[in-house]
């Protein structure tokens, strides 16, 4: 397994975002609002490499997982986490989970947080195997229905 970097503001924006698009797709149909990752463009993704840490693996040059890092007060919120489709299974989410745990760390932070769409559990307990717990529920705008689960790992 190649070994996770944090990117650089310069790193390739375009890569990035062909990499949470390929890992996302199998979600297309399944999660309801559809993601956000279908409003992203390259200078999105620009603006997150410029403003919060993003971590990524490569093999042979090309991504192949990557994870968004946003402080918040006490908190590491990590999102976008992407890992192409034929490198699962391989350890990468851990990985990345487990340099955004570092980096909180060394920050000071007290967890991290993340949200999953209701309808994913197979996400769900990648995550609790992880560490994480269920601390909250949620709803997008419009919804009156629970779409979305909060998780945390306590530091």
């Amino acid at each position: 397994m190649s070994a996770v970097f944090k990117a650089a503001p310069d790193y390739d924006p375009s890569a990035l975002l062909t990499l949470i698009r390929l890992a996302f797709e199998e979600q297309k149909g399944r999660i309801d609002p559809p993601s956000s990752m279908n409003k992203l463009r390259p200078p999105d993704i620009a603006a997150h490499l410029a403003q919060e840490m993003v971590f990524v693996v490569e093999q042979e040059g090309a991504p192949v997982a990557c994870l968004f890092g946003t402080r918040k007060p006490g908190a590491l919120y990590v999102s976008k986490l992407s890992v192409r489709p034929d490198h699962r299974g391989g350890g990468l989410a851990r990985a990345l989970l487990n340099a955004a745990e570092g980096e909180a760390r060394v920050q000071g932070l007290q967890h991290l947080e993340l949200i999953s769409r209701r309808e994913l559990t197979d996400n769900h307990a990648l995550f609790r195997h992880l560490g994480f717990e269920k601390f909250a529920e949620g709803s997008h705008p419009g919804y009156d229905t629970v779409t979305e689960f909060h998780f945390r790992k306590m530091l």
